[in-house]
């Protein structure tokens, strides 16, 4: 800018203030004129955004605002109704009733927490996003009060919030409007001296109030029309618990008894997390006594040696902390089995692994029972 002030003056001797300021402003209004069209940045750090293409990449990737700052991309289409907007803000998926936009979202595969594709909730990026009526990893959108969840209990349930207006027969005997509502409840182990009874287990992953996977050991039980939790692991899971109106029968209509609150239940395998399974579970005191009663042979598990079994230790009498019952029997198994011709004993493949069950000869097994208690 000297240099061309210098060239302008040199030939009039030495330059007045008139000079100068009459050569300023020119200039001054050139740079307005040539600056009028190109975009401001606003970039940290002092550095200048780099010339060619460059700047063409930052032109494309937004659009500028009143102050000349670069803004984000268009919001994606809503996959509900395909208009710019996200799906919690969908006027369309606001007015479904919180079961249907449930239903919604998980035929999507959506997450829980943050509506989105390509995971689920208990591994969701998205950190600090929380439900804000009860705080828990789900979204808002997706809250359900305690009265909503007590219309979402099973058939069998829901039943027994209505004492029946006519006389009914369960079990044989006669029940009448003013009988306690009951539900049978049974699983058991039976051991002979020549025979014993092995019930499947599984090892598997249940998620905790703040969405973090814990290692239950389960029985999978076909014969249980509700699943259980027992309080132990309720407790060590820290959910939130709901009234429970109904009764359990067990073996012999033996009434099972500490029957209070049921939890939302979700499961999914260990090598697997996204396949997740949800279920509606009965907090009972414990759900039953070691399985097996007595250590397998050990030819019993070289038979499924080459297997990756939902429990490893099938074979080893350890506690159970949780029961599927038929409510989830049919979504956990693939329909592939395998049979022992020298036993009874067959391998069920689920989504948690190889199940084994059946029975095997063992002639040093006393006879014992193993019922659900209360």
């Amino acid at each position: 800018m000297l240099m061309s002030f210098e060239e302008c003056t040199k030939a009039e001797g030495f330059p007045t203030v008139s000079q100068l300021l009459v050569f300023v402003k020119r200039h001054d209004n050139v740079l307005k004129s040539s600056q009028s069209d190109i975009p401001r940045f606003s970039l940290r750090g002092g550095s200048r955004p780099p010339r060619g293409k460059a700047a063409v990449s930052l032109a494309t990737a937004g659009s500028y605002g009143e102050r000349g700052r670069v803004t984000s991309p268009p919001t994606p289409n809503c996959i509900l109704c395909s208009s710019s907007h996200t799906l919690s803000k969908c006027p369309r998926y606001l007015d479904m009733e919180t079961s249907q936009r449930e239903s919604f979202v998980r035929s999507r595969k959506l997450c829980f927490n943050c509506l989105k594709t390509g995971h689920w909730s208990p591994r969701c990026p998205v950190e600090g996003l929380r439900c804000l009526k009860c705080h828990r990893r789900h979204n808002t959108s997706l809250h359900s009060s305690k009265e909503e969840m007590k219309g979402k209990l099973p058939e069998v349930n829901r039943k027994s919030l209505n004492p029946p207006s006519r006389s009914e027969t369960v079990g044989g005997e006669k029940e009448t409007a003013s009988s306690p509502p009951r539900t049978q409840f049974s699983s058991c182990i039976q051991c002979n001296n020549s025979m014993l009874i092995v019930l499947g287990t599984a090892v598997v992953s249940v998620f905790d109030r703040e969405g973090k996977a814990n290692s239950i050991r389960i029985l999978v039980d076909s014969g249980s029309i509700v699943s259980a939790i027992s309080e132990e692991a309720a407790k060590r899971l820290k959910l939130p618990r709901f009234p429970y109106y109904g009764s359990l029968l067990g073996l012999s209509k033996t009434p099972i008894k500490g029957l209070k609150t049921w939890v939302q239940c979700t499961v999914s395998p260990r090598q697997s997390p996204n396949n997740i399974l949800m279920t509606q579970a009965v907090v009972l005191p414990r759900i039953a006594g070691s399985l097996p009663s007595v250590t397998l042979p050990s030819e019993v598990k070289d038979e499924f040696s080459d297997l990756l079994l939902a429990d490893p230790a099938f074979d080893q009498p350890a506690s159970v902390d949780m029961l599927l019952g038929m409510d989830l029997f049919p979504q956990m198994l693939t329909g592939e089995r395998r049979s022992l011709p020298r036993s009874n004993l067959i391998a069920l493949k689920s989504i948690f692994g190889w199940i084994v069950l059946g029975s095997c000869s063992n002639a040093a097994v006393p006879y014992s029972i193993s019922n659900l208690t209360g």
